[in-house]
């Protein structure tokens, strides 16, 4: 029965470990007795663990002694007592280098490496994971050494050291097929999964996520379950499944202990999407205060950018700046900064709004427009086709003619578009272009991209309206009346297909985008000019010139931004641009 309970809680097959531990520690095993204790701490029973460790390790001498203190201070550390738990864990260690017991000292070292990993010391951890996998065998257990391959492949991964992770991911896959393990299996796929986030593969995460969640929930591991039902309704609430992610957020929970801050986190992005911002504030500010008392300044960092982004869209611009101030010096100082690129792309306005901000601009990290629509077209400033968050470096800005061609006019025959995108080439020329577009985006795309109706011989062309498309030209000429300038400078990055020679559709389009973006720039600068906020106008004038070199207006503005604020720098530099301008 004890062995039998042992071998199933090394398997991770929890639920049915549990009551055969139970039952044999009753019956006075006293193997069975430590290996309860450590079911219950995976089960997500701290308390009920570190009572009943306290309890049994007076009686334990020798290398029950040692296991006992290994994983009372794993408990103690998750339930955030991280320098109790790293000094017990490094004890059992110690003790068990004395004792000869080589082996089981290597697997302990993977346990450390992983809690050091957790409080940001990540290079204690690699070194612990390298130096354990030096005495780490392949068999006749594999479990250990998977578990500190795991732990290296998470680091590399958030040192941004994607091609070491991939061949780390690919040794760790080949040992997961000796072990029937479904816990071991979920922990690789939970870091496959970070891989693929991390490196922009977003269907491939989303479809590991999905795989994970009920394999986490079987398997019964408290920490794989929260970590997999975090992301999982993370990505419920991002389609708009709000009910369904809080759902998933409630079964995700532990079975006892503190809640876990990550719970506090996504509970802020929840409730800030449903548009109850101070529900969002609340619950990001405790998740806050959580990870600065677990000595987790990535999770700290995090949770400020979102409690930042709380206060910006519920109008404490002063406060926002000052919480984003933080969040970016605090980004600034991570050895690796690979992981925030999802909270950057959710939140293109505020940092674009940041950016108008004196203190605050020479901060911002670079930031790239979010990959969340199916299809993101861009076209204003540059040519780029995103599917799923992966950029289709095979289309170019002729396909992007079409597609906007047929998104703003759909159900045109071919020979339509070949005379309004083509009116300046030889027809049979035109038609083969056409051709080769509309073949190369049912290629990529898939048959039903575009839907055909009328005659066989002259069909129309449609878009299916099934598939969710993003284009910034659109999203300019929608909003440039009434949106704030931040959002326009956020979509407004230069000219509508500017590397692509058309005929006066195209030229039309263009004008379009244009006369929207100055008319919105002119705007938001003489505003700023009648309060007197010169350095506003002198880094809206900058704006307007990156995008829109044509206009004489923002370098005067310039140069009366820079005489106002009497900086001989910036005077010359205006007055330089102005006439290179003029001449």
């Amino acid at each position: 029965m004890a062995l039998l309970g042992i071998s199933l809680l090394r398997l991770g097959d929890l639920h049915r470990a549990e009551p055969l531990l139970l039952r044999a520690h009753l019956a006075g095993m006293t193997e069975a007795s430590v290996e309860y204790g450590n079911a219950l701490r995976a089960l997500g029973r701290l308390n009920e663990a570190l009572s009943h460790f306290a309890l049994i390790r007076s009686a334990l001498i020798g290398e029950l002694a040692l296991r006992a203190q290994r994983w009372q201070g794993v408990t103690a550390f998750q339930l955030g007592h991280s320098d109790e738990g790293l000094v017990s864990v490094e004890q059992a260690w110690h003790g068990y280098l004395a004792s000869g017991h080589e082996r089981v000292a290597a697997n302990v070292m993977q346990t450390l490496a992983r809690m050091y990993q957790q409080v940001n010391q990540n290079g204690r951890a690699t070194r612990l994971y390298q130096q354990a996998l030096r005495q780490l065998p392949e068999s006749p257990n594999p479990l250990p050494r998977l578990s500190a391959l795991q732990g290296l492949l998470d680091l590399q991964i958030l040192g941004g050291q994607l091609q070491d992770a991939e061949q780390t991911l690919d040794e760790a896959r080949m040992l997961l097929g000796h072990t029937t393990s479904g816990r071991a299996r979920g922990m690789l796929m939970g870091s496959e999964a970070n891989l693929a986030w991390v490196a922009g593969q977003f269907s491939r995460y989303e479809a590991l996520i999905r795989e994970l969640w009920p394999l986490s929930i079987q398997v019964g591991d408290s920490q794989l379950r929260l970590w997999t039902g975090v992301r999982w309704a993370d990505l419920q609430s991002q389609a708009g499944h709000h009910a369904a992610a809080l759902e998933t957020l409630a079964e995700s929970g532990a079975e006892g202990g503190p809640a876990d801050p990550a719970v506090y986190l996504l509970r802020g992005l929840l409730a800030r999407r449903r548009g109850h911002l101070s529900e969002a504030a609340d619950a990001l500010s405790v998740a806050i205060q959580l990870y600065e008392s677990r000595s987790q300044p990535i999770e700290v960092t995090r949770g400020r950018l979102h409690l930042a982004y709380v206060q910006y869209l519920n109008n404490q611009l002063s406060t926002a700046f000052a919480t984003l101030a933080q969040a970016l010096d605090g980004y600034l100082a991570l050895s690796t900064k690979a992981g925030f690129r999802r909270e950057l792309e959710e939140m293109p306005e505020f940092l674009t709004a940041a950016a108008l901000e004196p203190t605050l601009a020479p901060l911002l990290p670079d930031h790239s427009q979010s990959a969340q629509a199916v299809l993101h077209l861009t076209t204003l400033g540059r040519s780029e086709v995103r599917w799923e968050g992966r950029r289709l470096e095979g289309l170019k800005a002729r396909h992007l003619a079409v597609l906007v061609y047929l998104l703003l006019r759909p159900g045109q025959s071919r020979a339509r578009i070949e005379t309004d995108l083509y009116p300046d080439v030889l027809p049979e020329r035109a038609r083969n272009q056409v051709n080769s577009i509309l073949q190369d985006l049912r290629t990529t795309f898939g048959p039903d991209f575009l839907i055909l109706t009328g005659p066989y011989r002259a069909p129309t062309y449609t878009i299916n309206e099934g598939m969710p498309v993003s284009l910034d030209l659109t999203a300019v000429l929608r909003t440039a009346p009434h949106a704030s300038i931040e959002n326009i400078l956020t979509l407004y990055k230069g000219e509508f297909l500017p590397d692509l020679q058309g005929g006066s559709w195209i030229e039309s389009r263009r004008i379009e985008a244009r006369e929207s973006f100055r008319s919105a720039m002119s705007f938001a600068m003489r505003a700023a000019q009648a309060k007197l906020d010169w350095e506003r106008v002198r880094l809206l004038a900058e704006q307007w010139i990156q995008r829109d070199e044509e206009d004489r207006w923002p370098y005067e503005m310039a140069l009366k931004a820079a005489q106002a604020l009497q900086q001989p720098a910036l005077i010359a530099q205006a007055e330089a641009a102005l006439k290179t301008f003029d001449t």
